[in-house]
């Protein structure tokens, strides 16, 4: 649960159905997303234009 100990603003942990979900925002801090793409143990982070 890497990326909720580095950026909790943006990522929460579903207890319910058992794995991360992204917070729906307006706007996502690069620097933070970044951050936890980087220390994600399983590497299933990633940026994606719409």
């Amino acid at each position: 649960m890497g990326c909720v100990e580095i950026a909790p603003q943006i990522f929460q942990y579903n207890e319910s159905l058992g794995y991360m979900e992204v917070v729906e925002m307006d706007y996502y801090d690069k620097k933070d997303v970044d951050e936890a793409i980087k220390n994600c143990p399983e590497d299933c982070i990633s940026w994606e234009k719409v």
